[in-house]
């Protein structure tokens, strides 16, 4: 991924414009959200966050609105993994808005049910089993939907499990 980024980040740089500047964006930030993963895997907590926050600001120059929620997403995961629940349902909360406005109910749905799992994590029982109820919900609605390629990992097993989280 950083191989990759040392060679497309340039063309950032290569006076493109319209279309063709947006999905640079957008395949730049797609690639900058990879290698903050892939930099959380490998326990390289510094590079995950540079990466992240460069992805953001590219998913946000370009508009994709399904990106960046992504991206508010997996920062929280980071969160969640290091015990930083506040920092977590923050990110998950930033999230929400974009994810509604990509108009995936599924996004949505992941959401919820991570910002849950933050509250339980901080010992907020109501919050918590609110926020999953609505996981369920939107959940249940986005079955007949086409979600964003990032949010089809989610299904009724990975619902269940952080069911499981946030009430254990």
């Amino acid at each position: 991924c950083v191989a990759l980024l040392n060679w497309a980040n340039p063309l950032l740089d290569a006076g493109s414009s319209g279309r063709v500047l947006q999905r640079l964006q957008v395949a730049i930030a797609d690639l900058h959200n990879l290698a903050g993963w892939a930099s959380f895997d490998m326990g390289l907590l510094e590079s995950a966050h540079l990466h992240f926050g460069r992805a953001m600001d590219l998913a946000r120059a370009s508009g994709n609105c399904a990106l960046e929620a992504n991206i508010h997403y997996r920062m929280g995961r980071v969160h969640l993994h290091y015990e930083l629940a506040e920092d977590a349902w923050a990110s998950f909360q930033r999230g929400l808005p974009i994810a509604q406005a990509s108009g995936s109910t599924l996004a949505v749905s992941i959401l919820h049910a991570n910002e849950a799992w933050a509250f339980a994590k901080m010992g907020a029982e109501r919050q918590a089993l609110r926020q999953f109820a609505r996981a369920e919900e939107e959940f249940e609605r986005a079955e007949a939907e086409d979600a964003p390629p990032w949010a089809r990992f989610f299904d009724l097993a990975d619902l269940v499990s952080i069911g499981g989280m946030v009430h254990t």
